[in-house]
């Protein structure tokens, strides 16, 4: 029986488990270090290290065997090296014909983990075998397609990989337990030092000086994602509220841009939606990022919007849907998101909808038209020939800054 010798592609012995381990807790507290003081006093401690936990809890490696599968294939084995052939190192090297069986193991986990040696001295030899995404790949080479000889070689590669990964176990266990702990000390640590530096500056008898430019609302990290653990919300006696992060900004318009992708590829499908059939495809795919938060025709102030998402029962993003039937109507819809938008909204974004008309010219119109709202304060980008961002003030409150973009789409036409 051989092994194959591609490479000799080799599991656990890239490092010691605990030189994986140690630099994600440290990565834990110094990301706890550097979290923003004005969140971290707000914010619930308990409520706090569990997000921590939870963001640096390792997930251990589970096989799934009953989903391991192999495949058979021709090849040839060198016998150059086999005392039988004689092979005196002139010509050809003695070939013959053999099986090859390659094994996919699937499972579940931290892949890194089986690149690291058990912290505990382990002599034995390393496991061959190679990670392609979440499948454990090895080979075993018979020179007689015999069950007898493969099944064994087989079976002892997978108790090898199962054996060795059981040595991490409790380590892993050890180490995801604790971090609770560790994150709820270092918590408290912190916000007792934040406290006593505002106790010294407040001892000294002086104003305590406002920096300019902090903002009155804290951001959340991240819109929750599938498989992402949930951010802990503020203590409700606080008056922060949260708002959508740039790059989740940016995430959702990239999603709404790819559907229309989707639209361009399959124009058949689309040619005659109307708006509120077009608003459905995109929030389809909206609710698969954000877990079922994006919703249609929701009321929100003074009239109903196309596209809302809320976080901890707050508006973070509100979209219109509007095909281009002119300046006017477009104007008419710009006025209508803003008026729709509450003042906590901080993110908005127009979605229109090109047909039967020139691209080209109704993307020249979309600046001027924008700019003569009087609610525009300035021009913040041109992100791509069809998208725009600006910033705009709130109708009924001329110092609260919105961030509007505008997305034009060429959409499919039956005619």
């Amino acid at each position: 029986m051989y092994r194959s010798g591609r490479d000799r592609n080799l599991l656990f012995v890239k490092q010691d488990l605990r030189n994986y381990i140690d630099p994600i807790s440290q990565e834990m507290l110094s990301e706890i270090a550097d979290y923003d003081k004005n969140s971290l006093l707000n914010t619930s401690s308990d409520d706090l290290a569990k997000y921590f936990a939870d963001k640096y809890f390792l997930e251990f490696i589970n096989i799934i065997e009953d989903e391991i599968s192999a495949e058979e294939q021709e090849t040839k084995i060198d016998m150059s090296n086999n005392f039988d052939y004689l092979y005196d190192g002139i010509g050809p090297r003695p070939l013959v014909d053999a099986t090859k069986i390659t094994v996919r193991v699937p499972f579940t986990g931290q892949r890194e983990i089986l690149y690291c040696n058990p912290n505990q001295a382990y002599m034995a030899p390393p496991v061959e075998g190679e990670i392609e995404g979440n499948l454990v790949v090895f080979s075993v080479i018979g020179q007689h397609p015999d069950p007898a000889q493969f099944k064994p070689e087989i079976d002892n590669r997978i108790k090898q990989i199962k054996d060795r990964l059981e040595m991490m176990r409790d380590d892993v266990n050890n180490y995801n337990n604790g971090l609770l702990a560790q994150a709820t000390n270092s918590i408290n640590a912190r916000k007792e030092k934040l406290k006593s530096n505002n106790s010294l500056v407040a001892s000294l008898g002086y104003k305590l000086h406002k920096r300019d430019g902090t903002p009155k609302t804290y951001s959340v990290p991240e819109v929750r994602r599938k498989l992402k653990p949930p951010t802990p919300s503020t203590e409700p006696a606080t008056q922060l509220d949260p708002s959508l992060d740039d790059t989740e900004f940016d995430h959702i318009l990239d999603v709404v841009s790819n559907m229309v992708l989707v639209m361009e590829r399959s124009p058949k499908t689309f040619e005659n939606l109307d708006e509120e059939n077009i608003r459905d495809h995109f929030l389809v795919q909206l609710n698969g990022q954000y877990e079922g938060q994006a919703t249609g025709e929701t009321f929100n102030n003074v009239g109903k919007t196309d596209i809302l998402i809320r976080q901890d029962g707050k508006n973070i993003f509100v979209a219109e849907c509007k095909f281009w039937r002119g300046a006017e109507q477009f104007l008419e819809g710009l006025n209508q998101l803003l008026s729709y938008s509450t003042w906590r909204d901080g993110k908005l974004a127009l979605l229109v909808f090109n047909r039967n008309k020139n691209f080209s010219e109704v993307i020249k119109q979309v600046s001027q038209l924008v700019e003569s709202n009087e609610n525009f304060i300035k021009t913040l980008e041109q992100k791509s020939e069809s998208e725009f961002q600006f910033k705009m003030s709130h109708p009924s409150d001329k110092e609260k800054h919105l961030t509007l973009a505008v997305l034009l789409f060429d959409v499919p036409s039956d005619h």
